[in-house]
């Protein structure tokens, strides 16, 4: 399957265009013999060789001269110019002498592509490591009536260091927060909340996430409607998307009782387990009774198995009961008020959360968050297409769950109109995705990389406080040390005279963004591409060229192609 990133590096030929024969080639002694590589794209690096080269040649392919690097009697080294796409001749003189013709393919320099039925040329902005086994990739895809800006992380789910998982705002079924917060909140040595976006949709009264989140096996939002969708990762880091099928109960030495879901509203005749996600107490009416339980040693949290549990309070007739940081309150009304007054303290009692994939049995479900389209199933679409352009964000993996990818596109601006989920899968499976999840979108989409921020635009103006988010997080050893860089920008289209800045990312020995704008940085360039000052560069005014800037940091050297238009 194509991948937009790795496209844009191996360029589209356009076949089709004439190839030029001068009727009369011009005799002379000046002799091209031979051109490397036979195709080459704006800014590409061309070594013409040969024979009887002038010590100061001029190089034209087809009428556009090109920036000579280096030139001896016996070979040349150019850019390619910017130029029409196709089959074209070169031409080396001086002066009234000049050589024969020789043939080189020029290809374009934006790799264009269709995303359903829209043509886009795409052009990757920024391309750098957000973290271990972590690539994350900006690319603008130009349509003069439905402009793009498009944000991936491409994640390795077998790096040893990285996991994926749910945050909830506030660790609390009814808080919103900024993932900028969540990633603060939560990281710690070990444990780096490195990347995220937001995720489900929510009640923007409470806060409460629409459908389900569960994180390392204890749910917050029990997923318990069987016709949504879901995106669930495994014990194994492996992702899946589809239904769920939810059963619970509380079973003691005599009888069992079903447990209707977890840290929600209890209605009538209903038993609902509270844990540390709904807060610190039930917030409950005194029309019901609840007890109070707490694992026995050796007995932990999970889902599909038994928790051994005592019961340490109870509390008939009676509500708000506070809850236990690693325990439980279990409250009921009616018939299952009246199950729980058969219990005491000290009583053993056992409870079950089953969750069970409609789609594919036996996963070891680990985290859960609610989706609500599962728009890409097997590389095809599925459900049908909400059809209106809004700022968008989505989950996408391959066919064989070893890539992830987290994506948003920003919407309601001049420079980025949104997509539809169509369309959103369209770039997922252009990049490289099977399956692919739609989560909450419009103002709440947002991408964070932490060192750098918010990556996107977010169409409120800033990040929205969401109810919950999906973050990639890094275990590796905390370490300071620079050991390689990358810039911030990957390749730099700018016109003739217009200025721009250059960042310098630095990481550790293990892959992590330590610092996102390094200090004691030095750029430099040729004088004909431009000029520097600081961390700016202006470029020439003069032609339409290509080169490279190289960005120097204690002895360690990147590279940024720029091309001036």
């Amino acid at each position: 399957m194509n991948r937009i990133f790795y496209l844009l590096a191996f360029p589209f030929i356009f076949s089709s265009c004439k190839k030029e024969t001068p009727s009369t080639p011009p005799q002379q002694s000046i002799k091209i013999e031979s051109v490397s590589p036979g195709s080459a794209q704006f800014g590409d690096t061309v070594t013409i060789r040969g024979t009887l080269f002038p010590a100061n040649p001029m190089v034209k392919f087809r009428e556009t001269s090109a920036w000579v690097i280096s030139s001896s009697a016996t070979e040349i080294k150019v850019l390619m110019p910017d130029i029409e796409a196709g089959i074209l001749r070169i031409l080396v003189s001086s002066g009234n002498q000049a050589s024969n013709y020789f043939n080189i393919t020029a290809v374009s320099s934006v790799k264009e592509i269709m995303v359903r039925g829209t043509k886009y040329l795409a052009d990757t902005v920024s391309n750098y490591d957000a973290g271990p086994g972590i690539r994350f990739i900006a690319l603008n895809l130009t349509n003069a009536s439905a402009p793009l800006k498009v944000y991936l992380l491409e994640m390795n789910r077998n790096n040893q260091y990285l996991d994926f998982k749910p945050v909830l705002g506030g660790d609390s079924t009814t808080h919103r927060e900024t993932i900028i917060s969540m990633s603060q909140r939560k990281s710690k040595p070990g444990e780096n909340y490195i990347a995220g976006i937001n995720g489900d949709f929510f009640n923007t009264s409470t806060g409460r996430p629409l459908q389900g989140t569960i994180i390392d096996e204890i749910a917050g939002i029990m997923p318990t409607n069987p016709a949504e969708n879901y995106l669930v990762i495994d014990a194994s880091k492996k992702m899946y998307a589809g239904k769920l099928i939810y059963s619970g109960s509380l079973t003691t030495a005599t009888s069992s009782i079903s447990i209707t879901d977890v840290n929600n509203t209890r209605n009538t005749g209903q038993l609902i387990l509270y844990n540390k996600y709904n807060g610190k107490s039930t917030k409950t009416n005194a029309s019901g009774s609840e007890v109070v339980v707490a694992p026995v040693s050796g007995s932990t949290w999970g889902l599909n198995k038994n928790i051994s549990l005592r019961v340490s309070q109870t509390n008939f007739d009676a509500g708000n009961s506070a809850i236990p940081e690693e325990g439980a309150v279990l409250s009921g009304s009616g018939t299952a008020a009246t199950f729980l007054k058969t219990l005491s303290v000290g009583d053993a009692v056992t409870v079950k959360l089953n969750l069970i994939s409609q789609e594919t049995s036996g996963i070891a479900i680990k985290q859960v968050i609610g989706a609500h389209d599962y728009m890409l199933k097997n590389g095809g679409f599925i459900n049908s297409d909400w059809d209106e352009r809004h700022p968008r964000t989505g989950v996408g993996f391959s066919a064989d769950g070893n890539k992830i990818y987290y994506i948003v596109v920003d919407g309601r601006l001049a420079a980025s109109v949104g997509v539809t989920t169509y369309q959103l899968a369209d770039i997922l499976r252009l990049s490289g995705a099977a399956y692919a999840v739609n989560l909450d979108g419009g103002g709440s989409s947002a991408m964070f990389v932490k060192q750098v921020g918010v990556v996107n635009t977010p169409s409120d103006g800033s990040p929205r406080a969401v109810g919950n988010a999906l973050f990639a997080i890094s275990s590796a050893p905390e370490d300071n040390q620079i050991t390689r860089i990358a810039a911030d920008k990957y390749n730099v289209r700018i016109a003739k005279g217009q200025s721009t800045t250059i960042k310098a990312m630095g990481y550790n020995q293990y892959g992590t963004l330590v610092n996102a704008n390094l200090g004691n940085v030095s750029l430099s360039c040729a004088p004909e591409l431009g000029t520097i000052s600081g961390n700016t560069f202006t470029a020439s005014g003069a032609n339409a060229i290509a080169g490279n800037i190289t960005v120097s940091y204690n002895n360690i050297k990147e590279y940024v192609k720029v091309r001036i238009y």
